[in-house]
């Protein structure tokens, strides 16, 4: 099998969230669907036009950095269809493109050891690792390092 490129990999990482939060019945969900429906219009033209100048590596730059804003948009579900929308984008990463995956993990080692959270993104790192695993058995005490931490960031 031919190397995906990081436009592919992150092309099909989105691909597959949209298609397993299209069964998830919250507006939220719904709103993050029809925003990648538009989106891959909107690529399709500038890329199949050489006068736009954008390329496939400056879409794949724009799409690495939605998919690290993504678990902000899904604080925005219904908490009673949040774990199935968090769960579908754990999946899309870890199906479609592992290292990154690997890298927010190593990201969020950082964060532990340092002992704070150093802005907004990491903030929401962290959140969207505590919605991962919230309810999982044996995750209390790491939970309980990230609570501190989020508690601590919002309330500076």
């Amino acid at each position: 099998m031919p190397k995906r490129s990081k436009y592919d990999k992150l092309f099909a990482v989105f691909e597959s969230l949209c298609a397993q939060l299209a069964a998830v019945p919250d507006d939220d969900a719904y709103g993050v669907v029809r925003s990648w429906e538009n989106a891959k219009v909107q690529y399709a033209q500038w890329l199949s036009d050489p006068r736009s100048g954008v390329t496939r590596s400056k879409v794949a730059a724009g799409l690495e950095q939605g998919l690290r804003e993504t678990p902000q948009r899904l604080q925005r579900v219904a908490p009673q269809w949040r774990g199935q929308a968090v769960a579908a984008l754990q999946t899309a990463i870890e199906n479609e493109f592992p290292e990154f995956g690997a890298k927010q993990r190593g990201a969020l080692s950082k964060i532990l050891s340092r002992g704070s959270i150093r802005g907004e993104s990491e903030f929401y790192l962290v959140r969207h690792e505590v919605d991962c695993l919230e309810g999982a058995t044996g995750a209390e005490e790491l939970l309980s390092k990230y609570y501190g931490l989020l508690e601590a960031f919002e309330a500076r």
